[in-house]
């Protein structure tokens, strides 16, 4: 089964690929061995959704919590 990861050579391209879950490197474009690394996961959290001043609002509640 093919997973996208990422992979990072020493000058610091980084480059997504779908490989095998075996695969710890793979060759860069720029002919160095790039090896995988552990990506952040890209997400939004269902709150924000078209609601610009929920994240605001969310901290300020729970920064006011924290002092009682």
């Amino acid at each position: 089964m093919l997973k996208l990861f990422d992979f990072k050579c020493e000058n610091e391209h980084v480059t997504e690929k779908l490989v095998q879950s075996d695969v710890k490197r793979i060759r860069c474009e720029c002919g160095k061995d790039a090896h995988r690394v552990i990506s952040p996961i890209r997400s939004q959290l269902p709150y924000n959704q078209g609601f610009p001043d929920a994240d605001r609002r969310w901290i300020k509640a729970h920064e006011s919590r924290g002092k009682h």
